[in-house]
Parts: structure tokens; sequence; C-alpha cells
């Protein structure tokens, strides 16, 4: 699942035009955790354009009723088909393996998002590819807080591989108190173990950081659930930008360059 954009008139292209339709309406207030699922995989303000030899493939019309199919040659394009290995901006990312594939793509798809939004808000740092357990971070407006952080495996774990990385997801060293992030109280993450993909809740207000899976755990080798992970990375990006607009404007520990995250290079 990636987003490829081709513009050889930028007049002619549309996609600034759709992302700016995709991204309403803006959240006013953040959901409770208990509402995530909802607002994850509610359906977009208007339909996805994908290829239109892909939109067969969606074989749910729940699900493809979202997208349309178009002959597409100067726009935006939200891609089910398998997954091509990603390229971008991701610090520290060096010949990623076929398995990382999967989510990478979310994330280049959320961060072309925010490029043809014109926010340019986000920026995502990654652990080295060699690391026993592959890492990383988007971090918002100011540099220096995280807004969300990934985990992945890449190796076999069994049934139950996602729980676990969803479990080392609440084990990230995260600073969280009220100078910070304000009267947030949780973090919306996701996580990957081979073709498995799931989003998840770190809660904060409990004495520890307790991780609250959010919604099915989706397999990547389904082009539907492909189509839902589309469907899904607008609503978290738009869950983003509302997120750092909610956090404290300023931060001394920001301001002075204090905070970092474990995944750092």
């Amino acid at each position: 699942m990636a987003v490829a954009v081709l513009a050889p008139a930028e007049q002619l292209d549309p996609s600034r035009e759709i992302v700016s339709q995709l991204l309403q309406p803006p959240l006013i207030q953040l959901p409770g955790i208990d509402e995530l699922e909802k607002l994850l995989f509610s359906p977009p303000s208007v339909k996805l354009p994908i290829h239109a030899r892909v939109l067969c493939k969606i074989q749910d019309s729940t699900v493809a009723q979202h997208f349309q199919g178009l002959d597409l040659s100067s726009c935006i394009s939200f891609a089910v088909d398998q997954p091509e290995m990603p390229a971008g901006p991701i610090q520290g990312l060096d010949k990623p393996s076929i398995a990382m594939s999967v989510h990478l793509n979310f994330l280049m798809t959320v961060l072309h998002l925010d490029a043809l939004s014109g926010k340019n808000f986000l920026v995502a740092e990654h652990a080295p590819v060699g690391s026993a357990r592959p890492v990383g971070t988007l971090y918002g407006t100011d540099g220096q807080r995280a807004v969300s952080v990934w985990d992945e495996w890449n190796g076999s774990l069994g049934g139950d591989s996602i729980k676990g990385v969803i479990h080392f997801l609440a084990r990230r060293p995260v600073p969280w108190d009220s100078c910070m992030y304000g009267d947030a109280k949780y973090m919306l993450c996701f996580a990957a173990a081979g073709e498995q993909f799931q989003f998840a809740a770190i809660d904060y207000s409990q004495p520890e950081p307790v991780p609250v899976p959010i919604g099915q755990v989706l397999n990547m080798g389904r082009p539907v659930d492909r189509a839902k992970l589309v469907v899904a990375a607008v609503n978290y990006y738009r869950f983003l930008v509302a997120f750092d607009r909610a956090l404290p404007q300023r931060c001394p520990v920001a301001d002075q360059g204090a905070y970092s995250c474990s995944c750092s290079l």
C-alpha cells in the first residue's frame, strides 16, 4: 500500500484538492480510546482513487465502495496492489526487508498526505535495519515530541506475534507528562509482524503504560485488508493533526531539545 504522486503539470494534478477533501472534517477534539476503531475505519469524505485494474481485487463491496477506479496518469493514487518497497524521507532506513515493506508503505502514505496537505509537520525516524527489532517514531510540529511510535518484528513468532509487538510498544520510553503532552491520555500507534498489522493505543493514564489493541488484526496478504488500511491511513493522519494541535504550544523541555527517543540514531 503506497501513495504514488505523478504530477507532470501541477496545475492539472488534483492531488492536493483530493487530500484537502479527505482531511475533512477536522477533528475538534481527541476521541476516547473506545472511539478510535470507529474513527480509523470510518468512510473517507471522498472516494479514494486507485488504479482501475486494482479495484476489482477488493472483493468486498462494503470496502470497495470507498474507492473509485481510474486510469490515473497525474493524480494521487492509493495502491491496494501488492505493496512495493518504499522510498522516501525516513532517516536511518537502508534496504528494508520484504516483511517491513507493509508498514513502511503505510507510513509513506501518511507522509505523502502530510506533504500534499501543505502541513509538512511530520518527521519520521527509523532505527537501523540491522537492529534486532526495528522501531520508529513520528515527531510533530516541534520536532521533539513523539506523536506516534511503531514497532515491527521480522521473524516468525507464531499466531500471537502481533500481540507481542503491541506489548513492546508500551515499553517504549516516552517521557509522558503534562508539560510534554498536556491533557492527552494516550498515544495512537501501530505494530506489524510479518503480514499482520494492527493499531494500538498506549494508555498513559494508568500507573504504567497499558497497550490497548484497536480494531482487527489486518492480513496484508489480502487486498481487502490492504484497502481497509488505506482508509485507516487517512483517518490516522487526521488524528495526528488533531493530536499535535492539542499539545501544549510551549514546553520548556521540548524547546531545549532535551527530549530524545530510544530509536534515535
